[in-house]
Formats: C-alpha cells, sequence, structure tokens
C-alpha cells in the first residue's frame, strides 16, 4: 500500500504520534490536514512539514466544532485519530483505576462518533 497522492486528515496531528503520522505520511507523498485545538500547535507542526500541509483548529470535544471541520474539510483518503486526553500525559502507575474509567465522560464527541459528519463520498471499508 501506499500514501501517495493520498489526502491524510490527523486529528490530534500536531504532537506526539499523530505529528510522527502526518510527517511519515508526507514522506510517502500524501498531502497532510492537522487539526488541534491550538492555533499555536497548527502552526509549529505546519512549519515543521513544510509546502503541502494543511492545518485547522477545532474543539474535538465540541459537536458544533467537530460539524463545522468536517463541513470545510473536503475530501479525504484516511483519517487518524491520535487527539488525546491530558488524563494520559502521565506515568501509568500514576493513574487511578476510577480517573482511568472517567477519561471522555464529559466529552460530547467520542472518536467512534465522527461518521456522524463524513459527506457521502467518504468509503468505510
Amino acid at each position: 500500500m501506499t500514501l501517495k497522492g493520498k489526502r491524510v486528515l490527523i486529528l490530534g496531528g500536531t504532537s506526539g504520534i499523530g505529528l510522527a503520522v502526518a510527517e511519515t505520511a508526507k514522506a510517502e507523498g500524501s498531502a497532510v490536514v492537522v487539526v488541534s485545538s491550538k492555533q499555536s500547535r497548527v502552526d509549529a507542526a505546519l512549519t515543521l512539514l513544510g509546502r503541502g500541509a494543511e492545518g485547522y483548529v477545532a474543539n474535538l470535544s465540541d459537536e458544533t466544532a467537530v460539524e463545522a471541520l468536517f463541513g470545510k474539510m473536503g475530501p479525504f483518503d484516511h483519517l487518524v485519530y491520535t487527539a488525546g486526553d491530558p488524563v494520559w500525559q502521565r506515568l501509568l502507575g500514576e493513574t487511578k483505576l476510577e480517573g482511568a474509567k472517567s477519561v471522555g465522560a464529559d466529552a460530547q464527541v467520542d472518536a467512534s462518533d465522527f461518521h456522524r459528519w463524513w459527506p457521502s463520498w467518504v468509503y468505510i471499508n
């Protein structure tokens, strides 16, 4: 499989694993689109990724913001969801079971919900 000529949307693609995915996809010849909740992170990622990369700011826990994002995105070939909850930015041994269970409990949008905003041209295999 090749990513050459494909458009890859990476939600949470401005740091960590998401940024590594964006860099790898771009190196494979993809047009990459990164999304973060912070403009400064989008700007930094776009500087690193270089020409041809796109970036958007969206709060992925806000249903209206997600719907608006997908409304302006246009076609894409692959969706990668790496957006994380800051509760996991600590050592696993420091995380209590109750805290882990509450991750995303207050979020209006879950990763599995994104299909609701995909236009009809998105093919789900």
